[in-house]
């Protein structure tokens, strides 16, 4: 019982981070301007932000069905959507990406095996990182190098090498061998399970990133991603503000980069100090940029919530075994 009351109040003190950030990008301008840049957001330019955003989650659904189907299983869309979005509820509600363990059980519920399961959700996550990456770098190149902040070239490269080292990882058809080779000297059973488990993980993920069908997931990583930027684009339009529509997609593609490390649930706060900062570069008003980044942030979450959240209660998967699970 302690355990678990600690294991809330972490969750309790990573939001109270969460929202002290986004109270010190505030208090760091014009308070009052902050506001009345704020009341200038139209409830009709929220209403078409909800429209782009939630064509974004229709190519989620799709692309997560096209991934279950090459891995052998087959499920409702409309159960493969609740899922999906219920998992992604969970990271914006709590920390250290627990929507995508949520993600693995619920899949593993609807009857794929958890090998599987877990490389399914890997799989999706490499996707988004190299349609992001894929998005980000043309940017880079096109920027004035004095405007370019050193941060941004670094979190570029380190995706990249990681992303390269990844594949180099899966593409070593040696490496079953060597699963077989470590487990037959293991004697713990709980550790034999362990490896045996990355073996199935290794080669269902070789199977899903070596096959001409990930060119047409990556059309679909890349779509999300840009409808993400779209999201953001209403935002600026509404406002007035003179915001490049290469700078919008750059800084939503490196606030998104930033979620790769949990630091706070969903991100709260960070990402929206990283688009102010990208923002910067083209000469955005601070107070119009952090609001834009803001209510960009905001609706996405709140949709994300709004639908995740009640879409859980339809699972067998208890909220509570989440909140106090390590």
């Amino acid at each position: 019982m302690i355990k678990n009351k600690i294991h809330i109040l972490r969750y309790l003190f990573s939001f109270l981070i969460s929202l002290i950030i986004l109270l010190f990008l505030i208090f760091c301008g014009d308070v009052n301007r902050f506001i009345k840049v704020l009341s200038q957001v139209s409830v009709n330019s929220v209403i078409i932000m909800v429209i782009v955003y939630a064509l974004s989650w229709i190519f989620r659904t799709i692309r997560l069905e096209r991934t279950v189907a090459s891995l052998g299983s087959k499920m409702p869309f409309k159960n493969l959507f609740k899922l999906n979005i219920s998992g992604y509820a969970l990271n914006v509600l709590l920390p250290v990406k627990i929507g995508d363990v949520a993600r693995m059980l619920f899949l593993k519920a609807e009857g794929m095996e958890g090998d599987k399961a877990i490389a399914s959700v890997i799989y999706i996550r490499l996707l988004d990182i190299i349609s992001i990456i894929m998005l980000a770098t043309p940017v880079l190149f096109i920027m004035t190098k004095e405007s370019i902040p050193n941060w941004t070239i670094i979190s570029v490269i380190s995706c990249i090498l990681i992303i390269v080292l990844i594949f180099v990882f899966l593409s070593i058809g040696r490496m079953q061998r060597l699963f077989d080779i470590i487990e037959a000297k293991i004697t713990l059973k709980v550790t034999k399970g362990l490896l045996r488990v990355g073996k199935e993980v290794h080669w269902n993920l070789r199977n899903l990133l070596f096959k001409s069908s990930v060119y047409y997931d990556m059309f679909y990583s890349i779509l999300i991603w840009l409808l993400e930027a779209l999201t953001c684009y209403v935002v600026a339009l509404s406002l007035n503000a003179q915001v490049s529509p290469l700078l919008i997609i750059f800084g939503v593609s490196m606030a998104n980069i930033s979620k790769i490390v949990p630091a706070t649930p969903g991100g709260i706060g960070i990402y929206e100090g990283i688009i102010v900062g990208i923002f910067a570069i083209g000469g955005i008003e601070y107070n119009k940029a952090l609001v834009i980044a803001i209510v960009d942030h905001l609706i996405k979450n709140l949709f994300i919530i709004s639908i995740g959240i009640p879409a859980i209660s339809t699972t067998n998967l208890k909220l509570t075994n989440l909140l106090t699970a390590r």
